[in-house]
């Protein structure tokens, strides 16, 4: 149903507790039938659906979202299954149009679009039609509005994954012009021994955490200044009152620290955002990705999970910091710096880079010199000893992160 029939407390409004921005797939099969029949959105706001959905109004989910104070990022969605390649007889002039039509609406004469992304994983697309079409909707946004524009999601790493996702196949220096960034999807599986794929912590070097350096390196000569988005990234988990059974499952706590640690990780790389993949459980059987959500499934009424509470509690209380410095990261501890730009208040962020037994405590030395206030854990605010001796930090450790305020 559209957002605007819900309760107070559910969709829009208890999300709005974990984050600030929204992305959503908005499937180009529910708005057109084929490229060139490209749908009129005014006539679409005033009730009119679109050529491929008569009932359909993005206007009213949009403004829903936008009343709880969201960013909105609209993930334009085609694969070969639901919108063939078949279907753009001229994929530049066609995109062009589209792009512009859209932007029209949604970014000049509404404001409900904060960022569009072209596709989200067209990995079964041909890349050359595909650079046509980013190339076509990207300069059709570009020509009426300054809304960030990113590419689907890419990878710097591996140029023969099956995925078929690697991002010379699928962006060059014509397309480069009109984006604002580069896009990624990361997860931090890997394959074991007997071939059963799981879910490592994030600081695993085999996680895909740290191929941010490959994009980075092909950012740095390609597209100079322009940043990485990560718009998704996750954790399976059981919780919300259903199970996970398959392979990269991982615990509710789990799910929780790992998220979190992932999380800091990728922002000391130096993603510009961080988007959760998803934000409940899907309601089917236990499947990559369906026990992704913060919350249970719609079975189990939205049930949050351990990692709701603690992207709440990370919210709430650095939400408006930045990255400022690495203290340390080795394979005893992960400690960053973090500080408020308009009112120069600075935090830590610590934890302790375990793969099992996460709630042993030990203790560990950081370099840092300034006064130290308080030490607690994310999740339920404990109280952590620390002592300070002749600039070093000794804190006492688990692999839940704690959060370590400074004496201003």
């Amino acid at each position: 149903v559209y957002s605007d029939l819900l309760k107070n407390g559910q969709g829009p409004s208890m999300f709005r507790k974990v984050c600030t921005q929204l992305r959503t797939y908005h499937p180009l099969d529910w708005d057109m039938k084929n490229a060139q029949n490209i749908p009129n959105f005014t006539q679409m706001a005033e009730g009119k659906g679109t050529p491929a959905k008569p009932w359909l109004n993005w206007d009213r989910e949009y403004k829903d979202w936008k009343k709880f104070g969201f960013n909105i990022d609209v993930a334009l969605t085609f694969k070969e299954d639901n919108f063939p390649d078949t279907l753009w007889k001229q994929p530049y002039h066609e995109a062009f149009t589209f792009g512009k039509r859209f932007a029209t609406h949604f970014c000049n004469n509404t404001g409900l679009v904060n960022e569009i992304e072209i596709g989200n994983e067209p990995w079964n697309y041909p890349p050359k039609k595909y650079r046509q079409i980013l190339l076509g909707m990207s300069e059709g946004v570009k020509s009426v509005s300054g809304v960030t524009v990113l590419p689907c999601a890419v990878q710097a790493y591996d140029p023969d994954l099956d995925d078929n996702n690697y991002i010379s196949n699928y962006i060059g220096s014509q397309q480069a012009q009109f984006l604002d960034g580069l896009n990624t999807h990361l997860y931090s599986y890997v394959f074991i021994e007997n071939g059963i794929r799981v879910a490592v912590n994030p600081e695993d070097r085999r996680s895909q955490v740290w191929s941010m350096a490959n994009l980075a390196r092909f950012r740095n000569v390609n597209m100079p200044g322009k940043p990485i988005y990560v718009t998704e990234f996750g954790y399976d988990s059981k919780g919300g009152g259903e199970n996970c059974t398959h392979s990269e499952c991982v615990s509710a706590l789990e799910q929780a620290i790992y998220g979190a640690r992932m999380a800091m990780i990728l922002w000391r790389l130096g993603a510009r955002q961080l988007d959760w993949y998803f934000f409940s459980n899907v309601p089917y059987k236990s499947f990559l990705h369906n026990r992704s959500g913060l919350t249970g499934s719609i079975k189990s009424g939205f049930k949050p999970k351990l990692s709701f509470t603690v992207f709440q509690n990370l919210l709430q209380k650095i939400g408006s910091y930045h990255f400022e410095k690495v203290l340390d990261e080795n394979n005893q501890v992960y400690a960053y710096l973090l500080k408020n730009p308009l009112s120069g208040k600075e935090m830590i962020i610590a934890w302790r880079p375990t793969s099992r037994n996460h709630q042993v405590e030990k203790w560990v030395n950081i370099p840092f010199d300034k006064k130290i206030s308080s030490v607690n854990q994310i999740i339920n605010n404990t109280n952590i000893p620390f002592k300070q001796e002749k600039g070093i930090l000794s804190i006492k450790l688990s692999g839940i992160p704690s959060l370590v305020k400074l004496i201003p």
